[in-house]
């Protein structure tokens, strides 16, 4: 990453202005550089603007320049995702968004370990129903102190409605 980091709000400022071609300027310069979260906001410019195919790019670079341990970059790409950008259809954007998740939980994010407990209660964004799965993830948000999780699993033999 370079010296000066991307700054999000600036590049929305200048998007929200009317400064297009100031905005697309600098979201580039750190997207060229590595910035991820530079990537997605040009995708996201880019497939408003009607060009899907250069939204698609976008989302690719991403994908490939995304690092092991940028856990905010990840969330960015999930978000993505989530938003339907990408050129792969919706199943394998909810795989990759799941894979994602499961990489987030077991970092140590509470909030994604939870959201995988709900993907796997209620079948959301292309997850089976799984009581094995829930299991799992309500023990990881246990093991990170979530009082929710550890009511869930004393009510497991209730499943599915365990008291969430």
């Amino acid at each position: 990453m370079n010296a000066l980091s991307f700054r999000r709000n600036h590049a929305q400022a200048l998007l929200k202005s009317g400064e297009l071609e100031q905005a697309v300027a600098y979201m580039t310069r750190y997207a060229l550089s590595g910035d991820v979260e530079a990537m997605i906001l040009l995708a996201n410019y880019e497939f408003d603007q009607g060009t899907r195919e250069r939204s698609d790019g976008w989302i690719k670079q991403a994908e490939q320049s995304l690092h092991p341990e940028d856990h905010d970059a990840k969330v960015e790409l999930l978000s993505a995702y989530q938003m339907g950008l990408g050129s792969e259809d919706h199943e394998v954007r909810d795989r990759r968004a799941l894979e994602l998740l499961g990489e987030l939980a077991e970092s140590g994010n509470l909030v994604a370990a939870h959201s995988l407990m709900s993907h796997y209660l209620y079948g959301l964004n292309g997850a089976e129903v799984s009581r094995e799965k829930f299991a799992y993830w309500a023990r990881v948000a246990d093991s990170l102190g979530s009082d929710g999780a550890t009511l869930a699993l004393k009510n497991i033999e209730r499943w599915p409605n365990v008291g969430l």
